[in-house]
C-alpha cells in the first residue's frame, strides 16, 4: 500500500509543483496514524493495530519523494543540490539510530511500544508544522512554463520538449 501511496503523493506534486503541500499532507496523514497506532497498543486490538500501522507508513513513506524533489529543485548547482541530499540522508541516518533508542527505552521503561510510537507520531507532526512554515517562506512556482523554440520545421513537428522553470 504504501508503494501506491508513494507514487501517487510524487507524481502529483511532480505535476502540480507544491512540494512543500504534498510534504505537509504525508507528515499530517502519517503522525495522525501514529498516534492512533498509539491508541490501539493500549487497547490491544490487532485489526486496529494493523490499520493504524498501515496509515503510518503510508504517511511515512510518501513524504520522501516530494522532499528530496523540493530540495533538489531549490538548489542553483549540481555541488550544492548534492550537498543538500547528503544532509538529508545524514539526518535520516541519525533518525535510524535514535529512534529504535527510543522504541527500546519506552519498552523497557513502560513495558509498551505505544509511548515510543506517539512520540514518532510527534516528530511527524513536526516535520508537519516546519512544512508549513517553510513552504509560505519559500514559495515559488514549480510549473511548466516555457520551451525552446525549434528552429527546424521537421524536427519541431517530432518533438514537443518541455522545461520545468522555477519562478
Amino acid at each position: 500500500m504504501a508503494i501506491f501511496s508513494s507514487l501517487a503523493v510524487s507524481l502529483n506534486a511532480d505535476r502540480t509543483g507544491k512540494y512543500a503541500w504534498h510534504i505537509c499532507g504525508a507528515t499530517a496523514f502519517a503522525s495522525a496514524f501514529y498516534l492512533l497506532l498509539a491508541l490501539s497498543m493500549t487497547q490491544k486490538n490487532t485489526y486496529f493495530q494493523y490499520i493504524s500501522a498501515t496509515g503510518a507508513t503510508m504517511g511515512s513513506f510518501s513524504v520522501v519523494p516530494p522532499f528530496l524533489g523540493w530540495v533538489t529543485l531549490g538548489f542553483k548547482s549540481s555541488s550544492s543540490t548534492a550537498a543538500g541530499t547528503a544532509l538529508i540522508v545524514s539526518v535520516g541516518n541519525l533518525g535510524g539510530y535514535v529512534g529504535p533508542q527510543i522504541m527500546s527505552l519506552s519498552s523497557s521503561t513502560f513495558g509498551t511500544y505505544a509511548n515510543g510510537i506517539a512520540i514518532a507520531g510527534l516528530f511527524s507532526f513536526c516535520i508537519t508544522i516546519l512544512s508549513l512554515v517553510l513552504g509560505k517562506w519559500t514559495e515559488k512556482d514549480y510549473t511548466v512554463n516555457s520551451y525552446v523554440e525549434i528552429a527546424d520545421p521537421e524536427l519541431k513537428k517530432q518533438t514537443q520538449p518541455l522545461y520545468l522553470s522555477i519562478k
